[in-house]
Protein backbone atom coordinates (compact mmCIF):
# COMPACT_ATOMS: atom_id res chain seq x y z
CA UNK A 1 0.00 0.00 0.00
CA UNK A 2 2.94 1.96 -0.18
CA UNK A 3 5.04 3.72 2.37
CA UNK A 4 3.89 5.53 5.81
CA UNK A 5 1.92 8.89 4.62
CA UNK A 6 2.31 7.86 0.91
CA UNK A 7 -0.70 9.22 -1.93
CA UNK A 8 -1.32 5.84 -2.41
CA UNK A 9 -1.65 4.66 1.15
CA UNK A 10 -4.08 7.22 1.95
CA UNK A 11 -5.96 6.60 -1.20
CA UNK A 12 -6.31 3.10 -0.20
CA UNK A 13 -6.93 4.20 3.23
CA UNK A 14 -9.99 6.51 1.95
CA UNK A 15 -11.35 3.32 -0.17
CA UNK A 16 -11.32 1.53 2.82
CA UNK A 17 -13.02 4.07 5.05
CA UNK A 18 -15.66 4.56 2.31
CA UNK A 19 -16.67 0.89 2.10
CA UNK A 20 -17.09 1.35 6.11
CA UNK A 21 -19.27 3.98 5.90
CA UNK A 22 -21.68 2.64 3.70
CA UNK A 23 -21.70 -0.57 5.31
CA UNK A 24 -22.81 1.13 8.45
CA UNK A 25 -25.26 3.41 6.95
CA UNK A 26 -27.07 0.16 5.69
CA UNK A 27 -27.04 -1.69 8.84
CA UNK A 28 -28.08 1.13 10.94
CA UNK A 29 -31.08 1.72 8.26
CA UNK A 30 -32.24 -1.42 8.04
CA UNK A 31 -31.76 -2.92 11.27
CA UNK A 32 -32.08 0.45 13.53
CA UNK A 33 -34.19 2.15 11.81
CA UNK A 34 -36.10 -0.18 10.17
CA UNK A 35 -36.13 1.31 6.32
CA UNK A 36 -36.86 -0.48 3.59
CA UNK A 37 -34.16 -0.99 0.79
CA UNK A 38 -32.21 2.13 2.39
CA UNK A 39 -29.75 2.58 -1.04
CA UNK A 40 -29.78 6.03 -0.17
CA UNK A 41 -28.28 5.95 2.73
CA UNK A 42 -25.20 3.87 2.10
CA UNK A 43 -24.28 5.89 -1.13
CA UNK A 44 -24.13 9.46 0.79
CA UNK A 45 -22.13 8.11 3.38
CA UNK A 46 -19.49 6.58 0.33
CA UNK A 47 -19.48 10.35 -1.14
CA UNK A 48 -19.04 12.14 2.33
CA UNK A 49 -15.75 10.28 2.44
CA UNK A 50 -13.44 12.71 0.83
CA UNK A 51 -10.03 14.07 0.97
CA UNK A 52 -10.15 15.89 4.54
CA UNK A 53 -12.18 16.28 7.06
CA UNK A 54 -13.33 19.98 6.24
CA UNK A 55 -13.94 19.25 2.84
CA UNK A 56 -16.56 16.10 4.24
CA UNK A 57 -18.09 18.81 6.70
CA UNK A 58 -18.41 21.41 3.68
CA UNK A 59 -19.56 18.51 1.14
CA UNK A 60 -22.12 17.49 3.82
CA UNK A 61 -23.98 20.35 3.52
CA UNK A 62 -24.32 20.53 0.18
CA UNK A 63 -24.88 17.29 -0.27
CA UNK A 64 -27.89 17.77 2.09
CA UNK A 65 -28.62 20.73 0.41
CA UNK A 66 -28.60 19.62 -3.58
CA UNK A 67 -30.41 16.18 -2.72
CA UNK A 68 -33.56 18.35 -0.29
CA UNK A 69 -33.71 20.57 -3.93
CA UNK A 70 -33.72 17.47 -6.57
CA UNK A 71 -36.40 16.02 -4.10
CA UNK A 72 -38.42 19.37 -3.98
CA UNK A 73 -38.17 20.29 -7.61
CA UNK A 74 -39.63 17.00 -8.59
CA UNK A 75 -42.09 16.21 -6.27
CA UNK A 76 -43.56 20.33 -7.54
CA UNK A 77 -43.10 18.99 -11.00
CA UNK A 78 -45.33 15.74 -10.31
CA UNK A 79 -47.86 17.85 -8.67
CA UNK A 80 -47.84 20.36 -11.76
CA UNK A 81 -47.71 18.08 -15.18
CA UNK A 82 -49.96 14.93 -15.26
CA UNK A 83 -47.29 12.50 -16.76
CA UNK A 84 -44.17 10.64 -16.34
CA UNK A 85 -43.39 12.21 -19.89
CA UNK A 86 -44.00 15.85 -19.47
CA UNK A 87 -42.59 15.91 -15.74
CA UNK A 88 -39.20 15.19 -17.43
CA UNK A 89 -39.61 17.69 -19.95
CA UNK A 90 -40.06 20.45 -17.66
CA UNK A 91 -38.19 19.28 -14.86
CA UNK A 92 -34.85 18.13 -16.84
CA UNK A 93 -34.07 21.72 -17.80
CA UNK A 94 -34.73 23.37 -14.14
CA UNK A 95 -32.66 21.35 -12.12
CA UNK A 96 -29.61 21.23 -14.53
CA UNK A 97 -29.70 25.51 -14.17
CA UNK A 98 -30.44 24.43 -10.36
CA UNK A 99 -27.73 22.40 -9.99
CA UNK A 100 -24.95 25.36 -11.48
CA UNK A 101 -25.41 27.23 -8.41
CA UNK A 102 -22.16 28.26 -7.16
CA UNK A 103 -22.67 27.73 -3.37
CA UNK A 104 -23.30 23.88 -4.03
CA UNK A 105 -20.27 23.29 -5.64
CA UNK A 106 -19.67 19.94 -6.83
CA UNK A 107 -22.93 18.34 -5.42
CA UNK A 108 -24.34 20.23 -7.60
CA UNK A 109 -24.47 17.45 -9.65
CA UNK A 110 -26.74 15.58 -7.69
CA UNK A 111 -29.76 18.28 -7.88
CA UNK A 112 -31.26 16.79 -11.16
CA UNK A 113 -29.72 13.30 -10.52
CA UNK A 114 -31.88 12.96 -6.91
CA UNK A 115 -35.06 14.75 -9.14
CA UNK A 116 -34.32 11.74 -12.24
CA UNK A 117 -34.37 9.29 -9.55
CA UNK A 118 -37.49 10.29 -7.72
CA UNK A 119 -39.29 10.48 -11.02
CA UNK A 120 -38.81 7.62 -13.16
CA UNK A 121 -37.72 4.99 -9.61
CA UNK A 122 -39.24 6.52 -6.63
CA UNK A 123 -42.01 8.24 -6.46
CA UNK A 124 -43.54 11.98 -5.38
CA UNK A 125 -45.79 11.26 -2.70
CA UNK A 126 -45.02 12.79 0.46
CA UNK A 127 -44.10 9.55 2.67
CA UNK A 128 -41.78 8.58 0.12
CA UNK A 129 -39.95 12.11 0.07
CA UNK A 130 -39.66 12.43 3.95
CA UNK A 131 -38.19 8.75 3.49
CA UNK A 132 -35.24 9.24 1.69
CA UNK A 133 -34.88 13.00 2.99
CA UNK A 134 -33.83 10.66 6.29
CA UNK A 135 -31.89 8.21 4.32
CA UNK A 136 -29.86 10.93 3.36
CA UNK A 137 -29.19 13.11 6.74
CA UNK A 138 -28.34 9.62 7.81
CA UNK A 139 -25.51 8.56 5.33
CA UNK A 140 -24.34 11.92 5.55
CA UNK A 141 -23.79 12.01 9.06
CA UNK A 142 -22.05 9.01 8.97
CA UNK A 143 -20.05 9.39 5.81
CA UNK A 144 -18.76 12.52 7.47
CA UNK A 145 -18.33 10.99 11.48
CA UNK A 146 -16.22 7.92 9.75
CA UNK A 147 -13.95 10.75 7.67
CA UNK A 148 -13.49 12.92 11.09
CA UNK A 149 -13.12 10.16 13.53
CA UNK A 150 -11.30 7.41 11.24
CA UNK A 151 -7.83 7.62 10.41
CA UNK A 152 -8.71 11.96 9.59
CA UNK A 153 -6.58 12.64 6.54
CA UNK A 154 -3.76 15.00 6.85
CA UNK A 155 -2.17 16.28 3.50
CA UNK A 156 1.09 18.40 4.80
CA UNK A 157 3.24 15.78 3.84
CA UNK A 158 2.39 16.52 0.06
CA UNK A 159 2.95 20.46 0.60
CA UNK A 160 6.55 19.67 1.62
CA UNK A 161 8.03 17.57 -1.55
CA UNK A 162 5.53 19.53 -3.76
CA UNK A 163 7.40 22.76 -2.57
CA UNK A 164 11.13 21.18 -2.83
CA UNK A 165 9.97 19.52 -6.46
CA UNK A 166 8.99 22.91 -7.95
CA UNK A 167 12.73 24.62 -6.54
CA UNK A 168 14.55 21.58 -8.06
CA UNK A 169 13.17 22.48 -11.14
CA UNK A 170 14.35 26.12 -10.74
CA UNK A 171 17.38 25.20 -9.81
CA UNK A 172 17.92 23.09 -13.02
CA UNK A 173 16.90 25.65 -15.22
CA UNK A 174 19.23 27.99 -13.69
CA UNK A 175 22.41 25.43 -13.69
CA UNK A 176 21.61 24.50 -17.62
CA UNK A 177 21.19 28.23 -18.33
CA UNK A 178 24.57 28.60 -16.81
CA UNK A 179 26.14 25.81 -18.87
CA UNK A 180 25.29 26.76 -21.86
CA UNK A 181 26.25 30.57 -21.72
CA UNK A 182 29.51 29.38 -20.84
CA UNK A 183 29.31 27.72 -24.35
CA UNK A 184 27.87 29.90 -27.48
CA UNK A 185 24.26 29.19 -26.92
CA UNK A 186 21.67 29.20 -29.85
CA UNK A 187 18.55 31.27 -30.24
CA UNK A 188 17.19 27.03 -30.21
CA UNK A 189 18.42 26.51 -26.73
CA UNK A 190 17.17 29.80 -25.40
CA UNK A 191 13.92 29.05 -26.90
CA UNK A 192 13.76 25.51 -24.98
CA UNK A 193 15.12 27.67 -21.91
CA UNK A 194 12.50 30.00 -22.47
CA UNK A 195 9.49 26.80 -22.99
CA UNK A 196 10.97 25.50 -19.15
CA UNK A 197 10.62 29.21 -17.30
CA UNK A 198 6.86 29.53 -18.73
CA UNK A 199 5.86 25.89 -17.95
CA UNK A 200 6.74 26.85 -14.17
CA UNK A 201 3.56 28.55 -14.09
CA UNK A 202 1.58 25.26 -14.52
CA UNK A 203 4.17 23.44 -11.70
CA UNK A 204 3.60 26.24 -9.54
CA UNK A 205 0.05 26.25 -9.95
CA UNK A 206 -0.05 22.62 -8.67
CA UNK A 207 2.22 23.49 -5.63
CA UNK A 208 -0.55 26.17 -4.69
CA UNK A 209 -2.90 23.78 -4.64
CA UNK A 210 -1.27 21.27 -2.46
CA UNK A 211 -0.58 24.06 -0.55
CA UNK A 212 -4.25 24.96 0.18
CA UNK A 213 -5.12 21.42 0.35
CA UNK A 214 -2.37 20.53 3.16
CA UNK A 215 -3.51 23.88 4.89
CA UNK A 216 -7.52 22.49 4.68
CA UNK A 217 -6.67 18.91 6.00
CA UNK A 218 -6.00 20.42 9.41
CA UNK A 219 -9.19 22.32 10.14
CA UNK A 220 -11.62 20.27 12.42
CA UNK A 221 -9.24 17.46 12.27
CA UNK A 222 -8.79 16.05 15.69
CA UNK A 223 -6.31 13.22 15.28
CA UNK A 224 -3.37 16.27 14.21
CA UNK A 225 -4.22 19.62 15.68
CA UNK A 226 -3.42 22.75 13.78
CA UNK A 227 -0.48 23.39 16.46
CA UNK A 228 1.40 20.41 15.41
CA UNK A 229 1.86 20.86 11.52
CA UNK A 230 0.99 24.31 11.78
CA UNK A 231 4.56 25.41 11.78
CA UNK A 232 5.62 23.50 9.23
CA UNK A 233 3.27 24.31 6.81
CA UNK A 234 4.30 28.24 7.24
CA UNK A 235 7.41 26.99 6.51
CA UNK A 236 6.53 25.34 3.27
CA UNK A 237 4.40 28.29 2.22
CA UNK A 238 7.68 30.58 2.78
CA UNK A 239 9.81 28.56 0.88
CA UNK A 240 6.77 28.15 -1.71
CA UNK A 241 6.48 31.67 -1.79
CA UNK A 242 10.69 32.38 -2.63
CA UNK A 243 10.49 29.48 -5.69
CA UNK A 244 7.16 31.33 -6.79
CA UNK A 245 8.81 34.79 -6.82
CA UNK A 246 12.37 33.28 -8.24
CA UNK A 247 10.38 31.21 -11.34
CA UNK A 248 9.24 35.18 -11.86
CA UNK A 249 12.49 36.68 -12.00
CA UNK A 250 14.26 33.51 -14.03
CA UNK A 251 11.52 33.67 -16.87
CA UNK A 252 13.12 37.84 -17.22
CA UNK A 253 16.47 36.19 -17.12
CA UNK A 254 15.75 33.44 -19.49
CA UNK A 255 13.67 35.52 -22.48
CA UNK A 256 16.24 38.16 -21.71
CA UNK A 257 18.93 35.51 -23.18
CA UNK A 258 16.51 34.55 -25.79
CA UNK A 259 15.74 37.67 -27.21
CA UNK A 260 19.26 38.71 -27.29
CA UNK A 261 19.85 35.59 -29.64
CA UNK A 262 16.29 36.75 -31.69
CA UNK A 263 18.21 40.07 -32.21
CA UNK A 264 21.79 38.49 -32.89
CA UNK A 265 23.30 40.88 -30.39
CA UNK A 266 24.99 37.88 -28.50
CA UNK A 267 27.19 37.05 -31.64
CA UNK A 268 30.47 39.06 -30.79
CA UNK A 269 28.96 41.02 -27.82
CA UNK A 270 30.13 38.87 -25.27
CA UNK A 271 33.34 37.97 -24.55
CA UNK A 272 34.00 34.46 -22.27
CA UNK A 273 34.75 36.65 -19.09
CA UNK A 274 31.71 37.87 -19.23
CA UNK A 275 29.63 34.85 -20.21
CA UNK A 276 31.61 33.41 -17.16
CA UNK A 277 30.49 35.89 -14.80
CA UNK A 278 26.80 35.72 -15.83
CA UNK A 279 26.96 31.80 -15.61
CA UNK A 280 28.54 32.23 -12.13
CA UNK A 281 25.49 34.47 -11.30
CA UNK A 282 23.38 32.08 -12.57
CA UNK A 283 24.76 29.27 -10.22
CA UNK A 284 25.02 31.70 -7.26
CA UNK A 285 21.26 32.15 -7.36
CA UNK A 286 20.71 28.50 -7.64
CA UNK A 287 22.89 27.49 -4.55
CA UNK A 288 21.18 29.93 -2.40
CA UNK A 289 17.52 28.97 -3.81
CA UNK A 290 18.64 25.13 -2.81
CA UNK A 291 20.05 26.42 0.72
CA UNK A 292 16.78 28.84 1.60
CA UNK A 293 14.42 26.24 0.20
CA UNK A 294 15.84 23.61 2.55
CA UNK A 295 15.30 25.60 5.54
CA UNK A 296 13.06 28.20 4.65
CA UNK A 297 12.58 29.49 8.65
CA UNK A 298 16.63 29.72 9.05
CA UNK A 299 17.41 33.07 10.07
CA UNK A 300 20.21 35.21 7.95
CA UNK A 301 19.48 33.66 4.56
CA UNK A 302 17.89 36.94 3.55
CA UNK A 303 20.79 38.49 4.68
CA UNK A 304 23.57 35.98 2.33
CA UNK A 305 22.09 36.27 -0.53
CA UNK A 306 21.92 39.67 -0.16
CA UNK A 307 26.00 39.46 0.26
CA UNK A 308 26.46 37.19 -2.53
CA UNK A 309 24.32 39.26 -4.91
CA UNK A 310 25.94 42.47 -3.95
CA UNK A 311 29.83 40.89 -4.79
CA UNK A 312 28.82 38.94 -8.38
CA UNK A 313 26.49 42.12 -9.15
CA UNK A 314 28.99 44.66 -8.77
CA UNK A 315 31.39 42.56 -11.08
CA UNK A 316 28.90 42.55 -14.06
CA UNK A 317 27.97 46.27 -13.31
CA UNK A 318 31.75 46.84 -14.15
CA UNK A 319 31.35 45.35 -17.07
CA UNK A 320 28.19 47.44 -18.42
CA UNK A 321 29.94 50.80 -18.01
CA UNK A 322 29.26 53.14 -21.48
CA UNK A 323 32.87 54.27 -21.61
CA UNK A 324 34.21 51.36 -21.89
CA UNK A 325 35.13 50.32 -25.88
CA UNK A 326 31.52 48.42 -26.01
CA UNK A 327 29.69 48.88 -28.20
CA UNK A 328 25.70 50.26 -28.33
CA UNK A 329 24.60 46.43 -28.70
CA UNK A 330 26.94 45.33 -26.47
CA UNK A 331 25.91 47.83 -23.84
CA UNK A 332 22.16 47.13 -24.19
CA UNK A 333 22.92 43.59 -23.81
CA UNK A 334 24.72 43.76 -20.58
CA UNK A 335 22.15 45.97 -19.29
CA UNK A 336 19.49 43.54 -19.88
CA UNK A 337 20.91 41.07 -18.01
CA UNK A 338 22.28 42.89 -15.70
CA UNK A 339 18.81 43.94 -14.75
CA UNK A 340 17.49 40.42 -15.09
CA UNK A 341 19.86 38.82 -12.69
CA UNK A 342 19.60 42.32 -10.30
CA UNK A 343 15.94 41.01 -9.87
CA UNK A 344 16.71 37.38 -10.00
CA UNK A 345 18.54 38.43 -6.40
CA UNK A 346 16.44 40.80 -5.80
CA UNK A 347 13.71 38.28 -4.70
CA UNK A 348 16.26 35.81 -3.10
CA UNK A 349 17.02 38.35 -1.04
CA UNK A 350 13.17 39.04 0.82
Amino acid sequence: MGRRGSGSREVAKQALKAGLAAVAAWVLAVHALGLPMPYVAPWAAMIMVRSTVYWSAVSAVRQVAAVTLGVVLAYLAGLAVPTAELTLAVLVPIVILVSRWDRLGDQGMYVPFTALFMVTIGGTDGGYILLRLGETALGVSIGTAVNLLVFPPVRVRNVEGAGRSAGDEVQRLLRDMAAGIRERWESEEARSWVDRADRLDDHLWEVRRSLRHGRESLLLNPREPRGRYGEAVADYRVAIDLVERTAAAVQTVAHSLHQSCREGLAEGRLDEEVTGRYAGVLEAAADTLERRVAAPAAEGDADSAAAVSSGVLDVLERDVDPRRADSADGVKLKGALLLAARGLFQELSV
